[in-house]
């Protein structure tokens, strides 16, 4: 899939370096996160979950690792 969904202009988002992958041995991974000072309305959480973001909390975040697929968008 070569589109991808645009980013929200008023987030501001950052992307870790490499660590230790939680899912698979031997792998790394990186996780891209919004703003944690960012406050997040229900329709960017809505809009940030469809395009693959999970939450924990009042943090979003998604896994952006170099060797694995890029979560697919819905909707």
């Amino acid at each position: 899939m070569t589109s991808r969904a645009p980013i929200h202009p008023n987030l501001q988002l950052y992307l870790t370096n490499d660590h230790a992958c939680s899912y698979l041995a031997d792998r790394m991974a990186r996780t891209l996160f919004v703003d944690p000072n960012t406050r997040i309305d229900r329709r960017h959480a809505d809009w940030l979950a469809r395009i693959g973001f999970r939450r924990s909390g009042e943090h979003f975040y998604r896994p952006a690792c170099r060797a694995c697929p890029r979560p697919r968008r819905s909707g």
